[in-house]
């Protein structure tokens, strides 16, 4: 017997803006062409062409060390047959590396280089999961789960209109995303 059974939570949705002056025009955002590369004798690229258009959700897959996190770094460098739109503004949520002031508080962090009032940052906090006691927190005694959907916060509440997301499905973090 399986027991008690409750109804799925009611999943809250947040809706994001987005100034204007970051719409993007062109219909292929990113491009690559030609692109090669390679770490000693391990080829990664070779030759490689690709066009991400406008408004699409694209997976890239493959083993680890296949070149994910190489094609990202490469796009975000800006390295040789890449192309960009003029108006592209990207947001990069690292699978690791995050470096910030463990000292900090959480509304702090959140507030650094955003144009959302607080009032709006923690109504995105609590659809993720923060109380209202959590927003007054140093993010020095948040776990690691707390610290990833706090970044994944900020980078959805950034002035971007892409966002590269390295890997966001290793730490569980369910997100609707609603235009």
């Amino acid at each position: 017997m399986l027991g008690d059974l409750k109804p799925p939570e009611v999943i809250r949705s947040v809706r994001f803006r987005q100034s204007n002056s970051l719409e993007l025009h062109n219909p292929f955002p990113i491009t690559g062409k030609e692109i090669s590369k390679q770490f000693r004798e391990k080829v990664i690229f070779d030759k490689a062409s690709f066009q991400f258009p406008l408004g699409a959700k694209i997976a890239v897959t493959g083993a680890n060390g296949a070149g994910k996190t190489t094609l990202f770094k490469m796009i975000l460098d800006r390295e040789d047959g890449i192309s960009l739109s003029p108006k592209a503004e990207i947001g990069y949520f690292a699978q690791n590396g995050y470096k910030f002031d463990r000292n900090q508080g959480v509304m702090e962090f959140m507030l650094e280089n955003c144009d959302y009032q607080a009032s709006e940052i923690r109504a995105v906090l609590a659809s993720m999961g923060f109380s209202s006691n959590d927003v007054r927190k140093e993010l020095s005694v948040l776990s690691g789960g707390e610290i990833i959907k706090l970044q994944l916060a900020k980078m959805l509440l950034g002035q971007y209109n892409i966002l590269l997301m390295d890997e966001p499905s290793n730490f569980s973090i369910f997100l609707q995303w609603k235009h």
